[in-house]
C-alpha cells in the first residue's frame, strides 16, 4: 500500500504557515473564519491537479486504500466525480465487488446520488449501523469509538465489541440510535493488552447474533 496523505493535516500546516505570516493583519477571529474558505479553495487547487493526472482505476485504488484505514476523503471522492460517467461506473465497480466497509458502500450510494446514477444501486432504507476507527489514548489507557447509523430507520439495542487480533478488548450495549444519530463508547483495556501494531475489529450484535463487523488494518 502507498504511503496516503493526510489531507486535513496537510491543510492545518498550510493555514498555519500563513497564519505565521499573516497575523498581523488578522486579528480578528471573524476575519481569519472570513478568509477559511479561499485558504482552503488556493491549498486544494494544487492537490485536485494531482489527483486529476490519476485514471479512474488508480482511483479506485486509491479510494479503497483510504476506506481500509476508515474514511475516504472528501478531495478523492470529488476527483472521481469529476471523472464524469467514467467515475460513475468505477463507483458502481467498487460498490459490486462487495469487499468495502459500510461506511464506505455509504459513501459510494451517496456519490452516485448526487451524479444521478441510473445504475441499479441499493438504497439503505434499514438501520445500518457502524464504527469510525478505534482511537486509543495512552495517557489514560482508554480505547474510544464513534457508532453512527447510517440507515433511515432507528436501530434496536446492540452490543458492541472490540476484538485485537481475535481477543475481546472491550464490550458496551448501545441504546436504539435515530437515523444519522451518533454515539461514542469509551472502555479500558487490561494494561499491556492493547498495541497500535495490530488491526482490530468492531463487531455489531443483536439477540447474541453477529449482524456486522467493521475491519480496521494499519496503515
Amino acid at each position: 500500500m502507498s504511503r496516503l496523505i493526510d489531507y486535513d493535516a496537510q491543510f492545518r500546516e498550510y493555514f498555519d504557515n500563513w497564519y505565521e505570516l499573516n497575523r498581523e493583519r488578522y486579528t480578528k477571529p471573524e476575519q481569519i473564519e472570513e478568509k477559511l474558505h479561499s485558504l482552503y479553495d488556493e491549498w486544494a487547487a494544487k492537490e485536485r491537479a494531482e489527483l486529476d493526472k490519476m485514471d479512474i482505476k488508480q482511483l479506485n485504488e486509491l479510494f479503497m486504500q483510504y476506506a481500509e484505514c476508515g474514511e475516504v476523503p472528501d478531495l478523492v471522492c470529488e476527483a472521481i466525480v469529476r471523472k464524469g460517467r467514467e467515475g460513475e461506473k468505477g463507483l458502481y465497480e467498487l460498490y459490486r465487488a462487495g469487499m468495502l466497509s459500510t461506511p464506505a458502500v455509504i459513501t459510494i450510494i451517496n456519490l452516485l446520488a448526487e451524479m444521478k446514477s441510473s445504475l441499479p444501486y441499493a438504497d439503505y432504507t434499514p438501520p445500518l449501523l457502524s464504527s469510525l476507527r478505534p482511537v486509543y489514548r495512552k495517557d489514560k489507557n482508554e480505547v474510544r469509538v464513534e457508532i453512527r447509523n447510517f440507515g433511515l430507520s432507528a436501530s434496536g439495542e446492540t452490543t458492541i465489541e472490540v476484538k485485537q487480533n481475535g481477543m475481546l478488548m472491550g464490550s458496551r450495549k448501545i441504546k436504539a440510535l435515530k437515523p444519522y444519530e451518533k454515539t461514542e463508547l469509551a472502555f479500558t483495556p487490561k494494561k499491556g493488552e492493547w498495541t497500535d501494531k495490530a488491526g482490530y475489529q468492531v463487531v455489531f450484535l443483536r439477540d447474541g447474533q453477529v449482524v456486522e463487523t467493521n475491519n480496521f488494518t494499519i496503515q
